[in-house]
């Protein structure tokens, strides 16, 4: 009986050590996956974070707070700097004007093609393989264009450079070696337009230098090319165009930075201080304007919002529609806000279809 029992408890203690083991080798297992898993979330947070950063900086952003830049030049031989003197062409310049205005260094790529159409810019920007993602692609194409191919081949190039730069923002040069609004630059109006390019209107800033064409391009023998006053005045042109590029930008984020800074409370973080009431306690002052989370729903939506017990916004309006969620501003104007916000609603099932506020403008 006795071996019996020893036996017994021989088998019991393996299938312990058996359990032990297989405890060990699962929460192993289980540390080994977890690990996996943070390390991919981490990486494709990473990913993520990375590509949030660059879609939301475009070149203007990066000259405006001096961060480097890579432009790409394709064009004919007005792009290549044909007619100025040794390096004294307009893209060949265009690296130390940004640098000397916004502090960024400009790391430029050239390659414009005299004697050439925008078909060869969609050929350029398809074989270049250089492995540089460009901030600014500018295009300067138009004078040895055929008037009938130049909308399908230019708008082909511009689809090109978005296809394979989509982060790039592009700037479309108006030739003056047109001299004037022909077809073909009414062509290239037209495109830019369409896909919101900004455009250096060369055209008029060479009649409008107070120079004749003459004195701009190197006459008589050559009355296309610009000569080194004329690439002066292709540089400066362009750097209008981007300072307004910049300069517009600056303007947009002074209109919406009062956004920035958003604070959003759930209907879980207010107390109910009604039937259809709920509170929201601040712990310390705030001055801000009033968003609303909710449902209208069909017929009457009365919500009347108390800023520290102070009726401040009432209204009731007729929803003839499905139910549907909304988010808006309520309370337009930075109001003071000592301690409590109220919302109030004119029915149960409207209290019950609340989510949240949010304030933004903080001040």
């Amino acid at each position: 009986m006795k071996r019996i029992e020893d036996k017994k408890k021989d088998i019991k203690n393996v299938v312990q050590q058996k359990r032990v083991t297989l405890i060990l080798v699962i929460a192993i297992v289980l540390t080994i996956v977890s690990t996996i898993a943070v390390l991919i979330y981490r990486n494709s947070m990473n990913a993520y974070s990375g590509i949030l950063q660059h879609a939301y900086t475009s070149v203007y952003e990066k000259l405006e707070t001096g961060i480097d830049i890579n432009v790409l030049v394709v064009g004919d031989s007005i792009g290549q700097g044909a007619g100025a003197t040794g390096s004294k062409g307009w893209a060949s310049l265009l690296p130390s004007a940004i640098e000397d205005k916004y502090g960024s260094k400009c790391n430029l790529t050239n390659v414009s093609m005299g004697g050439n159409t925008s078909y060869a810019g969609i050929v350029r920007i398809g074989t270049l393989d250089d492995g540089i993602d460009y901030d600014l692609v500018i295009v300067c194409f138009g004078e040895n264009d055929d008037e009938s191919e130049l909308p399908s081949q230019y708008e082909g190039l511009i689809r090109a450079i978005q296809s394979k730069y989509g982060n790039s923002s592009i700037i479309s040069i108006l030739e003056s070696s047109q001299r004037d609004y022909t077809n073909k630059i009414q062509s290239i109006i037209s495109i830019a337009d369409y896909y919101n390019i900004p455009i250096v209107d060369t055209i008029a800033a060479f009649n409008e230098s107070g120079y004749s064409y003459d004195e701009l391009v190197n006459a008589p023998d050559d009355m296309i090319h610009p000569n080194d006053i004329g690439h002066e005045i292709y540089l400066n042109t362009l750097m209008d165009v981007i300072s307004d590029q910049v300069d517009s930008l600056s303007l947009s984020e002074n209109e919406s930075d009062e956004y920035d800074n958003m604070l959003y409370f759930d209907r879980k973080d207010m107390s109910i201080s009604g039937i259809y009431r709920y509170k929201l306690t601040l712990d310390k002052p705030i001055t801000a304007e009033i968003g609303i989370y909710r449902n209208y729903c069909p017929g009457e939506n009365g919500v009347k919002v108390y800023i520290d017990g102070e009726l401040i916004y009432d209204a009731n309006n007729i929803w003839n529609s499905a139910e549907q969620s909304h988010i808006y501003q309520i309370v337009k104007e930075p109001v003071y806000i000592e301690n409590t916000v109220e919302i109030e609603f004119s029915s149960l099932d409207l209290a019950k279809r609340f989510y949240g506020i949010a304030f933004t403008n903080i001040q």
